[in-house]
């Protein structure tokens, strides 16, 4: 209910494609979603959809909107939402005009994961690494341990794992909860194909 008073605040104060107002939509939409409340955060996490993507045409090509709606449209717990080609094509909009952002290319990394572009995603988490940005270090690891096992590529998948199983270890503080669903998806893929321990 607090969050459902401040987005009423929000939409009045700022006009409902303002950024703080998608957030909280976005907030709310997951809130709902934890608490089984899936119609509700169903139309909420549509209504982020459509608002995003008046941002991207308002805003002269808004490079975060676009890079947020990708990024709903490969991991919405509503999985008719899910839309593979738009999120590559959108993340790859955005990485051409931003290329030294490590959070574009993981996200465009996860959408070619999703729709099974394996090589193109190793491509893309690699650039997200490069020249030590470490923001999406485990998130990266994990995804690129995914990559190579469906690649066959067991010691890579093994290596990769490692890495971000380490990183978890050393930054407890780092973990979001992003990285728990992606690390549980990394464990159940991996220890299914017997590269570790499930």
């Amino acid at each position: 209910r607090v969050a459902e008073a401040t987005l009423r605040q929000q939409n009045s104060t700022f006009g409902k494609a303002d950024r703080d107002v998608i957030n909280s939509l976005m907030f709310l939409a997951e809130t709902k979603s934890s608490l089984s409340r899936s119609e509700e955060s169903k139309s909420l996490y549509r209504r982020v959809s459509e608002l995003y993507g008046s941002r991207i045409d308002a805003v002269d090509w808004d490079l975060e909107s676009a890079n947020n709606l990708a990024w709903l449209l490969v991991t919405c717990p509503d999985q008719e939402l899910h839309d593979y080609p738009r999120a590559i094509h959108l993340a790859t909009q955005v990485t051409q005009r931003s290329p030294i952002s490590d959070m574009y290319w993981n996200t465009l990394g996860v959408a070619q994961y999703r729709a099974g572009n394996w090589k193109k995603a190793v491509r893309s988490f690699q650039e997200s690494l490069s020249g030590g940005r470490l923001a999406h270090f485990a998130e990266d690891n994990f995804f690129l341990a995914m990559c190579y096992a469906r690649l066959g590529d067991r010691q890579r998948a093994g290596d990769s794992f490692a890495r971000a199983s380490q990183w978890l270890e050393q930054n407890p503080a780092g973990r979001s909860s992003d990285l728990v669903w992606i690390r549980r998806e990394a464990t159940e893929l991996l220890g299914d194909l017997g590269i570790v321990e499930p």
